[in-house]
């Protein structure tokens, strides 16, 4: 059964050997425990007086030491006329006696009708619908503007008009438009000619994808990135796959604590692996946690030989002792009674063995 065994160095009293003799030395005949003591040696039984040989000593110790956008429309005919005469105009209806086939009406019922030369008044609209006939002959046309008759606008021209406060145009136009971008960047610039010429967008092979379809370019990341020159980033740096490799000569780490084995909550071993340490790349001695060890206690372990990539529990070569100080109750709640490991209380040094 493990327990804790006291380790009597230079200086301790002589009345710490006590015949279970856990501190005599191991692996060496013909030995004998010699020495003086104080009293009249009444409590000593079964010795000789001068020496005890020591092939008598049973129980023979061990001894151990080191340890994140213009709408034109036009219309096809003239709307009805009608007009009419104020009442107020006196003897009106008397003095329009001689016009026949012309009906007037107005808001107060005065009507009349009569001829003109002998022969009915006729009223038309001219065939091209810019001037009115009257009897076929004499016409009444419609006012001259500035605008030349034509056609305004092009590929490369937009048209431009004045409307006055009748709605007749009093002046027409074109505008030129530029024909030409100007596309600048970062560093460097240059010109697209419109109609005749396409504004490529193009990305950074491993760096920047851009992907055009229909009115739409999405700029992007591609699958893998490269960044041939430093990266820095102001916020946090979030980090997801299966593996992730820094080739670097120093490696700075701020944090004052590493955490391996991240994100997993079941109990397994995790450490590092001193690389080229065993004259082979990506592999070397391991400085592992044993998680394992003594029913899930866990225990730091040295493992001779693992992968850069290894996964899974590891077979150490060995275990590393550490020192303990306290009582035999206080080692044991922090799970420090394993074998190897020194207790030193008070002024007393044991070892779990």
């Amino acid at each position: 059964m493990a327990q804790w065994k006291k380790l009597v160095v230079s200086g301790s009293n002589i009345s710490q050997l006590y015949n279970d003799l856990n501190y005599a030395r191991n692996g060496v005949a013909n030995q004998s425990i010699t020495g003086s003591f104080k009293g009249d040696g009444s409590g000593l039984t079964g010795l000789q007086a001068d020496s005890v040989a020591f092939n008598n000593i049973t129980g023979k110790p061990t001894l151990v030491s080191g340890s994140s956008q213009i709408v034109i429309s036009q219309t096809t005919g003239f709307a009805a006329y009608t007009a009419s005469v104020d009442s107020a105009i006196a003897g009106l209806d008397s003095q329009i006696t001689t016009i026949e086939g012309v009906g007037i009406s107005g808001g107060d019922g005065i009507t009349s009708s009569g001829t003109i030369g002998g022969g009915n008044l006729s009223i038309s609209a001219d065939v091209d619908g810019t001037s009115i006939e009257i009897d076929g002959s004499a016409k009444i046309s419609l006012k001259a503007t500035a605008v030349s008759a034509g056609s305004y606008g092009s590929a490369t021209a937009i048209p431009t008009f004045t409307v006055d406060g009748d709605g007749r145009l009093t002046a027409a136009g074109t505008a030129s438009i530029s024909t030409t971008l100007v596309v600048s960047g970062s560093t460097g610039a240059g010109t697209v000619a419109l109609g005749s010429q396409a504004l490529n967008i193009v990305g950074t092979a491993n760096e920047v994808t851009a992907a055009a379809s229909g009115q739409t370019v999405t700029i992007g990341l591609p699958d893998n990135v490269t960044i041939a020159q430093d990266l820095s980033v102001g916020g946090n740096l979030n980090v997801q796959g299966s593996v992730t490799s820094i080739n670097t000569t120093n490696l700075d780490v701020e944090d004052a604590f590493i955490l391996l084995n991240s994100g997993s909550s079941a109990t397994g071993d995790s450490g590092f692996v001193f690389g080229g340490s065993n004259g082979t790349a990506q592999s070397g001695a391991g400085l592992i946690w044993d998680a394992s060890y003594n029913s899930n206690d866990g225990r730091l372990a040295v493992v001779a030989d693992m992968s850069s990539n290894a996964t899974g529990a590891q077979t150490p070569a060995y275990h590393i002792a550490g020192v303990f100080e306290g009582t035999a109750t206080n080692a044991a709640a922090a799970e420090a009674d394993h074998v190897g490991n020194i207790r030193v209380d008070g002024g007393d040094i044991f070892i779990y063995v």
